[in-house]
């Protein structure tokens, strides 16, 4: 049985086949002989297209799962964390990630992105199922703030403790995509918004 971010794969593979011309989409072989969708072939297409990319972005912008406030129970909004960051809102599965907004006492926003990953993560922390990336705005190689970066391992700890408690969270990462892949399919750009 398919999984909601094999489906999303290809319907995005297909909504990209769909807005690039035909012969550029059998030219760029998308598939790889199988049912998987050769990502790198797709994104040569998409970057060859920037109108077929965020025609892509939106259609996917579509397909959203409820916020996955589980991953991080017993924390909910407004719920105080550590060193002045608290929880301000854990947004919807949209884009193969959900968000949580973490904000500090003196205003300050940091944004988390929560995503699966198949083995590979490239996140500050990781958990069996999950990446977890900071989005510093920066391109990875630039450290975060030590406070922050405390913060962050910390729900990292807790989502680890609500996966080994609570063996359905799996489906949750079953609804998004790796970050690599976000990255691939909707741009850089795209995920910082």
């Amino acid at each position: 049985m398919n999984s909601r971010r094999d489906v999303l794969k290809k319907m995005l593979f297909g909504a990209a086949a769909s807005a690039l011309p035909v012969k550029i989409a059998a030219a760029q072989g998308f598939s790889n002989g199988s049912e998987a969708i050769d990502a790198e072939a797709l994104e040569k297409a998409l970057s060859e297209h920037p109108q077929a990319r965020q025609w892509v972005a939106r259609m996917a912008s579509l397909e959203t799962s409820p916020a996955p406030w589980d991953l991080i129970a017993p924390l909910e909004a407004g719920a105080d964390i550590a060193l002045g960051w608290s929880i301000e809102n854990l947004s919807e599965v949209t884009l193969g990630a959900a968000i949580l907004t973490l904000k500090h006492a003196q205003g300050h926003t940091a944004h988390v992105h929560i995503s699966s990953h198949s083995g590979a993560p490239v996140g500050m922390t990781s958990t069996q199922h999950f990446d977890i990336v900071l989005m510093n705005g920066a391109d990875g190689n630039t450290p975060s703030a030590e406070p922050v970066g405390r913060v962050v391992l910390s729900i990292a700890d807790l989502i680890r403790r609500n996966e080994s408690a609570n063996a359905q969270l799996v489906r949750v990462a079953d609804d998004m995509l790796s970050h690599e892949d976000r990255t691939r399919l909707f741009g850089p750009e795209a995920l910082l918004s």
